[in-house]
């Protein structure tokens, strides 16, 4: 491989997050193909991505091989990743699945399934995503490629934890730590390590959380990877915000949005916005929060990112909830569960069912506000979410008080619990009354 080609696709997959693949391009004969190229990867390392696809199109006009035609239509994907064009992502990289199979080029396949699975995972379509990502894996332990293996199980990893399938998501995670480290890929080993401590915050154990976001940190300052500096810093935020630091959190926050800002990552954009939303809100600041989480909610609708959709929604009913608008909190909740279902967004399903249960309780209606805090309930617990589960199993001991026992049972059996453990939860409420 040419150095500047070498040098210019390291530095498209900082921009991108993720492993270019060129296949045989740079030990191509054709010197106008892999000048294009280069060009095109120049292009997408400083993230200009329009211009890169311009190039990539050209060196297309050029290509010799399927192979090669396989390779440039991936690296157009690619950049449509990077903007959440999740449906020209999804054309380029179904074109190079079936370039890369006619041409029985094993490696160009298991990196487009890959890809294919992560789009479909971005778009909250997580058992398309695992679907393919499983595929992916299966070709990439064929070829023998452990840098390929590596990141497929990375991908594996953090869709098992989107579906709240915790130990199986620890498991892949640390897998893909292993194979990175003995293939020398910072990236996908810092990637792990973030959402291991992810996984320890859910659990419980904001110390253990910082500790592994922290090691995250220092290798992607290393490597020069802002976007994930951004995400370190975002999430070290979150953590100080629940341990009761916001003026500690707020910093993080900032800090954090100016790094998606610089590195032009839109999604973290929002999600930054989202979270300097919920700690104006925690400390009174209801108005200065709604214009935050309004600017996250047009960014993830622009980018197509439902969890931040979702998120927003939930949040923004709050707001209408605490300034005495219950109406229009409604709405807000019932819009975020109707998308967080249909994207197997579980954690902001059951923030949405809670909130709503709680709306009903204000309202008078013990019997609607059981049924939707109890299965609540249930997803918080299959997501080990402590807090949540702590906050919905209140609730309900309240909702005891008011509308006793045969109906708390009642309503927790209509939300899908057994009626065995309706009675059980029942019981304990009664003991902690």
């Amino acid at each position: 491989m040419r150095p500047e080609i070498r040098e210019r696709a390291k530095r498209a997959a900082l921009a991108i997050g993720r492993a270019v693949y060129l296949d045989g391009i740079p030990d191509a004969g054709n010197r106008e193909l892999k000048v294009l190229t280069g060009r095109g990867l120049g292009f997408m390392g400083r993230r200009r991505w329009e211009r890169a696809i311009s190039r990539f199109y050209e060196a297309l006009e050029r290509a010799d091989s399927p192979e090669q035609s396989a390779a440039l239509l991936a690296l157009v994907g690619s950049c449509h990743f990077a903007q959440c064009r999740w449906q020209r992502a999804l054309d380029c990289f179904g074109q190079t699945v079936r370039l890369a199979d006619q041409a029985g080029d094993k490696p160009g396949m298991a990196h487009a399934l890959n890809y294919l699975g992560s789009v479909h995972g971005n778009m909250g379509e997580l058992d398309q995503a695992l679907k393919h990502h499983k595929e992916a894996l299966a070709v990439a332990r064929r070829t023998g490629d452990r840098d390929c293996v590596g990141r497929v199980l990375s991908s594996i990893g953090f869709a098992f934890w989107a579906k709240g399938q915790l130990v199986k998501a620890l498991d892949h995670m640390h897998k893909a730590i292993a194979i990175a480290r003995q293939v020398e890929n910072p990236l996908v080993e810092a990637n792990n390590i973030v959402g291991i401590g992810l996984l320890f915050n859910t659990k419980g154990a904001p110390d253990k959380a910082v500790e592994y976001l922290k090691k995250a940190l220092k290798i992607y300052r290393r490597i020069g990877y802002a976007p994930g500096m951004a995400t370190v810093l975002s999430n070290i935020g979150l953590v100080c915000d629940e341990q009761g630091d916001q003026i500690g959190a707020i910093g993080f926050h900032k800090h954090a949005l100016a790094q998606y800002r610089r590195s032009r990552d839109r999604r973290g954009e929002a999600r930054a916005l989202n979270n300097i939303g919920v700690l104006c809100a925690t400390t009174g600041r209801l108005a200065e929060a709604l214009i935050y989480y309004r600017r996250a909610l047009v960014i993830a609708r622009e980018t197509g990112d439902p969890t931040v959709q979702a998120n927003n929604l939930n949040n923004i009913g709050l707001i209408y909830r605490g300034r005495g608008h219950p109406k229009k909190a409604m709405q807000c909740h019932e819009k975020a569960l109707a998308i967080a279902r249909r994207t197997g967004h579980k954690h902001g399903a059951a923030s949405a069912l809670s909130s709503i249960g709680e709306l009903h309780a204000v309202d008078g209606k013990p019997d609607k506000a059981i049924r939707f805090i109890a299965e609540a309930r249930m997803i918080f617990s299959s997501l080990e979410a402590t807090a949540d589960v702590q906050r919905a199993t209140m609730n309900l001991g309240q909702l005891l008080w008011e509308a006793g026992r045969t109906r708390l049972v009642a309503g927790c059996v209509k939300a899908g619990m057994t009626g065995e453990d309706a009675e059980k939860l029942a019981r304990s409420l009664t003991r902690t009354k």
